[in-house]
C-alpha cells in the first residue's frame, strides 16, 4: 500500500507530508494521536462563464487559531466602524460591492479587513485551495456531459483527499446551500466511480457524511468565502481602478502558493489559459 498524505503534526504545529511504502513514522502520524482534520468548503460563480470551488483545509487547533483571530479583527474595526459589531458576518461578495452594511464601510478598510483575516489563515498554516472551471471556454459537449459546478467539485476534493486518509478521514464542511443534496450524490458517485480530474480517485481519505453549516455561525466558512470570491475576482474582473488590482493580487500573494508543490495548497483555473502558469499571484498550476 502506498501512502500520499498530508498529516498535522501537533508536536511541531504544522502539515507534515507522508509518501511511500508504509513505515512505523507514517503509521504513528496517521494514528490517533494527531488532529482531525476539516476542509471547509465554499462556491462562487461569475456571469454565467466561470464556476470557483474553494476550501480551506485546517487541523482543530488551526481552526480555533483562525476563527478567534476573525473575532478580534471584527471586534477591533466594530469598535471604529458604527455600522459593524463585533457578531457581523465576514461575505466576500458583500464586502467588495458593498451590499448591506458593507454600503458605508470605506473600501481601504474592507481591505485591511481582508488582509488580516488572510495572514490570520497564512500564519496558522492553514492550506487554501480554489478550483475554477472557465465553462465559456470549454466547448458545449463538455458543459452538456459536466456540469462545471460537478467539475469544479471533482477537482477540488481530488486536491483536499491527500488531507485524509483511511485511518483519519478528513470531515468536509460546507456552507449550507440548495445544492447540498447534489453534493452529497456527487461525493457518493466519485467514492463508487472516481473523479474525473487529472488524478482521479476515489476519496478514500474524505469522509462520505458532509457536514452543512451556517455560514453565520462559522468563521470558517466566512474565510473559505473570503479566499473563493477574492480568487473568483482577481481571475475574472478587470478593475477600473488600478489601486483595486493591485490590492487583489496582494491578497492572494499572503498565501505564497508554490507551482511546484500544488498539493500544498493552489489557486487554478480549467482550461488554463497560456500565461496562467507564469502568474506567481495565482498560485501555479
Amino acid at each position: 500500500m502506498q501512502f500520499h498524505h498530508h498529516y498535522y503534526y501537533e508536536n511541531e504545529k504544522k502539515f507534515q507530508y507522508c509518501d511511500g511504502p508504509p513505515h512505523k513514522k507514517c503509521q504513528n502520524q496517521l494514528g490517533s494521536k494527531n488532529s482531525e482534520i476539516f476542509a471547509f468548503i465554499d462556491e462562487s460563480e461569475r456571469a454565467q462563464t466561470h464556476y470557483f470551488m474553494g476550501a480551506i483545509v485546517a487541523s482543530a487547533p488551526q481552526i480555533k487559531e483562525i476563527a478567534t483571530a476573525m473575532d478580534l479583527i471584527m471586534e477591533e474595526f466594530s469598535q471604529s466602524v458604527q455600522v459593524l459589531i463585533p457578531q457581523t458576518e465576514f461575505h466576500g461578495s458583500e464586502m467588495m460591492n458593498g451590499h448591506g452594511v458593507w454600503a458605508d464601510v470605506p473600501f481601504r478598510i474592507k481591505i485591511a479587513m481582508f488582509r488580516k483575516v488572510f495572514k490570520a489563515i497564512h500564519v496558522a498554516g492553514a492550506r487554501v485551495f480554489v478550483e475554477g472551471i472557465h465553462y465559456a471556454a470549454l466547448n458545449p459537449v463538455a458543459n452538456k456531459n459536466l456540469h462545471p459546478r460537478e467539475r469544479a467539485f471533482s477537482h477540488l476534493f481530488e486536491q483536499i483527499n491527500y488531507y485524509g486518509s483511511p485511518q483519519k478521514l478528513l470531515r468536509v464542511i460546507a456552507d449550507e446551500h440548495h445544492t447540498a443534496e447534489t453534493s452529497r450524490s456527487n461525493l457518493s458517485r466519485y467514492m463508487d466511480q472516481g473523479t474525473y480530474g487529472y488524478k482521479p480517485n476515489r476519496l478514500t481519505g474524505i469522509n462520505p457524511d458532509l457536514i452543512f453549516s451556517s455560514s453565520a455561525d462559522e468563521r470558517m466558512l466566512q474565510a473559505s468565502d473570503m479566499v473563493t470570491y477574492i480568487y473568483n475576482r482577481l481571475m475574472t474582473v478587470q478593475e477600473s481602478n488600478s489601486k483595486a488590482t493591485q490590492a487583489k493580487r496582494d491578497l492572494w500573494d499572503i498565501f505564497d502558493h508554490n507551482p511546484y508543490t500544488p498539493d500544498v495548497g493552489r489557486g487554478r483555473i480549467w482550461p488554463p489559459k497560456p500565461w496562467m502558469h507564469k502568474t506567481p499571484a495565482i498560485g501555479g498550476g
